[in-house]
């Protein structure tokens, strides 16, 4: 995903949207944000777990 951007929003002229298409995009845009956030922290949360060691198992003694 390297350079992956919401490519269609920076070309978008704001000042020439209706109030429906304003509040409509402003909705989508909060959707995507919020499901970018989940994956941000489901990815922090995955590399937490890699940096964790294996415990090591206990050698038993005879």
């Amino acid at each position: 995903m390297r350079g992956h951007t919401m490519g269609y929003a920076k070309y978008i002229d704001f000042s020439g949207l209706s109030d429906d298409e304003r509040k409509a995009l402003t909705e989508l845009l909060r959707k995507q944000k919020k499901e970018l956030q989940d994956a941000l922290r489901d990815a922090n949360k995955a590399l937490s777990a890699l940096k964790k060691k294996p415990k090591k198992k206990k050698s038993k003694k005879k």
